[in-house]
């Protein structure tokens, strides 16, 4: 997550949750509450300071999850996750796009992105751009290359979700998702399943 990402879900888990019950629901991953904060401050302080520590000790995914699992009718926590899409690691059907779909979506993202800005969206999905395409080629082959390696491995949703998200205003973005109108929710009923 990000730093404004942290922000905003702190104020959401601060919401949601008493001291005791997110105390309780640490435990549940074996962690304790105090050894990540201190005792004295305010609890939405204390959120905010356990959510950059599990952040920066790589367990921000899993606690993410049990906040999920445990309060998955929280409007506030499914708005934070329709905004950010790609801090939901729930486990997801394997899916596959069609080849058509691949080119078209590849033209949009490269009327939308340039090579840099690309590059940070797909870290923020916690990859990393190089290691799925060459560096060498042009821009719109290195999009085809991560497009078909997502594709590939299963994490095409996740891109998506994370394109249209972050540009949803883009008419290329726009243009392509009227197209293909089955990628407005996040179980596109055209893909098919592996």
């Amino acid at each position: 997550m990000t730093g404004p990402e942290i922000v905003t879900f702190t104020q959401i888990v601060s919401n949601a949750y008493r001291v005791d019950e997110f105390s309780d629901l640490l435990l549940g991953l074996n962690r304790n509450f105090l050894d990540y904060v201190p005792g004295t401050v305010p609890f939405p302080q204390q959120v905010k300071e356990l959510l950059a520590a599990a952040n920066s000790k790589g367990w921000i995914s899993e606690l993410v999850l049990a906040i999920i699992e445990d309060r998955p009718n929280n409007p506030l926590i499914q708005n934070f996750l329709s905004r950010y899409p790609y801090c939901n690691q729930t486990p997801k059907p394997e899916l596959t796009m069609p080849w058509l779909e691949i080119v078209q979506f590849g033209k949009a993202i490269c009327t939308a992105y340039n090579s840099r800005e690309l590059s940070n969206l797909i870290l923020h999905l916690n990859r990393n751009f190089l290691e799925y395409v060459p560096e060498n080629i042009p821009f719109p082959a290195q999009v085809t290359e991560l497009l078909e390696a997502a594709n590939r491995q299963g994490w095409i949703l996740e891109l998506v979700l994370a394109v249209v998200a972050e540009r949803p205003k883009n008419p290329s973005i726009r243009n392509f998702l009227s197209e293909y109108s089955n990628w407005g929710s996040s179980e596109p009923l055209a893909w098919s399943k592996q």
